[in-house]
Protein backbone atom coordinates (compact mmCIF):
# COMPACT_ATOMS: atom_id res chain seq x y z
CA UNK A 1 0.00 0.00 0.00
CA UNK A 2 1.35 3.33 -0.77
CA UNK A 3 2.39 5.99 1.90
CA UNK A 4 -0.01 8.28 0.60
CA UNK A 5 -2.93 6.32 0.91
CA UNK A 6 -1.74 4.74 4.56
CA UNK A 7 -1.41 8.22 5.72
CA UNK A 8 -4.45 9.03 4.49
CA UNK A 9 -6.49 5.77 6.37
CA UNK A 10 -4.81 6.97 9.09
CA UNK A 11 -6.20 10.52 9.00
CA UNK A 12 -9.82 9.41 8.33
CA UNK A 13 -8.94 6.46 11.58
CA UNK A 14 -8.57 9.64 13.68
CA UNK A 15 -11.09 11.84 12.93
CA UNK A 16 -13.16 8.91 12.69
CA UNK A 17 -12.17 8.44 16.37
CA UNK A 18 -12.41 12.16 17.32
CA UNK A 19 -15.39 13.31 15.99
CA UNK A 20 -17.72 10.96 17.42
CA UNK A 21 -18.04 8.04 14.82
CA UNK A 22 -19.47 10.28 12.13
CA UNK A 23 -17.76 8.41 8.39
CA UNK A 24 -18.23 11.27 6.05
CA UNK A 25 -17.08 13.99 8.22
CA UNK A 26 -14.04 11.65 8.94
CA UNK A 27 -13.77 11.37 5.46
CA UNK A 28 -13.93 15.22 4.83
CA UNK A 29 -11.64 15.99 7.23
CA UNK A 30 -8.87 13.77 6.05
CA UNK A 31 -8.88 15.33 2.29
CA UNK A 32 -11.70 13.28 0.63
CA UNK A 33 -14.38 15.56 -1.38
CA UNK A 34 -17.59 15.59 -0.42
CA UNK A 35 -19.09 13.92 -3.30
CA UNK A 36 -16.36 10.82 -3.02
CA UNK A 37 -17.31 11.03 1.30
CA UNK A 38 -20.98 11.18 1.14
CA UNK A 39 -21.30 7.94 -1.58
CA UNK A 40 -18.23 5.89 -2.55
CA UNK A 41 -15.90 6.64 0.27
CA UNK A 42 -18.71 5.17 3.01
CA UNK A 43 -17.46 1.87 1.67
CA UNK A 44 -14.07 2.59 2.92
CA UNK A 45 -14.97 1.58 6.15
CA UNK A 46 -15.57 -1.82 5.31
CA UNK A 47 -11.55 -1.87 4.59
CA UNK A 48 -10.27 -4.28 6.25
CA UNK A 49 -6.81 -2.01 6.71
CA UNK A 50 -8.54 0.78 7.75
CA UNK A 51 -10.93 -1.18 10.52
CA UNK A 52 -7.38 -2.35 11.56
CA UNK A 53 -6.05 1.18 12.42
CA UNK A 54 -9.19 2.38 14.05
CA UNK A 55 -8.94 -0.59 16.33
CA UNK A 56 -5.55 -0.31 17.08
CA UNK A 57 -5.94 3.47 17.56
CA UNK A 58 -8.68 2.57 19.93
CA UNK A 59 -6.55 0.29 21.94
CA UNK A 60 -3.82 3.09 22.21
CA UNK A 61 -6.57 5.25 23.75
CA UNK A 62 -7.54 3.56 26.43
CA UNK A 63 -3.94 2.72 27.56
CA UNK A 64 -3.28 6.11 27.69
CA UNK A 65 -6.38 7.36 29.00
CA UNK A 66 -6.45 4.30 31.41
CA UNK A 67 -10.11 4.67 30.59
CA UNK A 68 -11.48 1.29 30.54
CA UNK A 69 -15.07 -0.13 30.03
CA UNK A 70 -14.61 -1.54 33.67
CA UNK A 71 -14.09 2.24 35.17
CA UNK A 72 -16.99 3.47 33.08
CA UNK A 73 -19.50 0.92 34.00
CA UNK A 74 -18.71 1.38 37.61
CA UNK A 75 -18.65 4.91 37.28
CA UNK A 76 -22.73 4.71 35.93
CA UNK A 77 -23.12 2.06 38.72
CA UNK A 78 -21.62 4.73 41.38
CA UNK A 79 -23.91 7.49 39.61
CA UNK A 80 -26.85 4.86 39.49
CA UNK A 81 -26.99 4.96 43.86
CA UNK A 82 -26.05 8.16 44.61
CA UNK A 83 -29.20 10.23 44.97
CA UNK A 84 -27.61 13.80 44.63
CA UNK A 85 -29.31 16.17 42.15
CA UNK A 86 -25.67 16.37 39.53
CA UNK A 87 -26.06 12.98 39.11
CA UNK A 88 -28.06 13.36 35.51
CA UNK A 89 -24.94 15.84 34.27
CA UNK A 90 -22.32 12.56 35.43
CA UNK A 91 -24.56 10.13 33.92
CA UNK A 92 -24.47 12.00 31.12
CA UNK A 93 -20.33 12.24 31.07
CA UNK A 94 -20.16 8.37 32.00
CA UNK A 95 -21.96 8.33 28.54
CA UNK A 96 -19.88 10.26 26.30
CA UNK A 97 -16.40 8.06 27.18
CA UNK A 98 -18.52 5.40 26.84
CA UNK A 99 -19.20 6.45 23.43
CA UNK A 100 -15.77 7.38 22.93
CA UNK A 101 -14.68 3.70 24.04
CA UNK A 102 -17.35 2.36 21.77
CA UNK A 103 -19.21 0.27 24.95
CA UNK A 104 -22.02 0.62 22.64
CA UNK A 105 -23.49 1.36 19.46
CA UNK A 106 -26.40 3.70 18.52
CA UNK A 107 -28.76 1.82 16.22
CA UNK A 108 -30.46 4.04 13.65
CA UNK A 109 -33.93 2.07 12.60
CA UNK A 110 -35.46 2.59 8.76
CA UNK A 111 -39.13 3.42 8.98
CA UNK A 112 -40.89 2.11 6.05
CA UNK A 113 -44.27 4.22 5.12
CA UNK A 114 -46.45 2.28 2.98
CA UNK A 115 -48.82 4.58 1.34
CA UNK A 116 -52.11 3.37 0.38
CA UNK A 117 -53.84 4.37 -3.00
CA UNK A 118 -57.73 4.05 -3.28
CA UNK A 119 -58.22 2.34 -6.65
CA UNK A 120 -61.84 2.06 -8.53
CA UNK A 121 -63.91 -0.54 -8.55
CA UNK A 122 -62.75 -1.99 -12.02
CA UNK A 123 -59.38 -1.54 -10.95
CA UNK A 124 -60.12 -3.89 -8.16
CA UNK A 125 -61.86 -6.34 -10.81
CA UNK A 126 -59.44 -6.40 -13.03
CA UNK A 127 -56.65 -7.33 -10.38
CA UNK A 128 -59.24 -10.06 -8.87
CA UNK A 129 -59.36 -11.62 -12.23
CA UNK A 130 -55.23 -11.38 -12.62
CA UNK A 131 -55.03 -13.18 -9.53
CA UNK A 132 -57.70 -15.89 -10.19
CA UNK A 133 -56.46 -16.47 -13.65
CA UNK A 134 -52.91 -17.10 -11.90
CA UNK A 135 -53.96 -19.43 -9.32
CA UNK A 136 -55.69 -21.34 -12.43
CA UNK A 137 -52.34 -21.29 -13.97
CA UNK A 138 -51.07 -22.72 -11.00
CA UNK A 139 -53.52 -25.04 -10.22
CA UNK A 140 -52.81 -26.57 -14.21
CA UNK A 141 -49.05 -26.58 -13.41
CA UNK A 142 -49.49 -28.45 -10.20
CA UNK A 143 -51.95 -31.38 -11.41
CA UNK A 144 -49.75 -31.70 -14.63
CA UNK A 145 -46.54 -32.33 -11.76
CA UNK A 146 -48.91 -34.56 -9.84
CA UNK A 147 -49.47 -36.71 -12.75
CA UNK A 148 -45.91 -37.01 -13.98
CA UNK A 149 -45.27 -38.14 -10.57
CA UNK A 150 -47.78 -41.04 -10.17
CA UNK A 151 -46.15 -42.04 -13.48
CA UNK A 152 -43.03 -42.10 -12.24
CA UNK A 153 -42.74 -45.23 -10.56
CA UNK A 154 -44.27 -47.13 -13.12
CA UNK A 155 -41.16 -45.69 -15.64
CA UNK A 156 -38.03 -46.58 -13.15
CA UNK A 157 -40.18 -50.19 -12.37
CA UNK A 158 -40.06 -50.78 -16.62
CA UNK A 159 -36.65 -49.31 -16.58
CA UNK A 160 -34.95 -52.12 -13.71
CA UNK A 161 -36.63 -54.73 -15.42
Amino acid sequence: MAKANEDKLKATAAEYLTNGFQKVKALQAAGYSTNYSEHTGLKLFDNDRLKVIIAQMQAKTRLNSEITAEYVLNGIKAIADNNETSAQEKLRAFELLGKKLALWIEKVQERRITEYVPISVADEAQLLQRRQVRCEQITTISDGIDGMVSVMPELVGGMNS
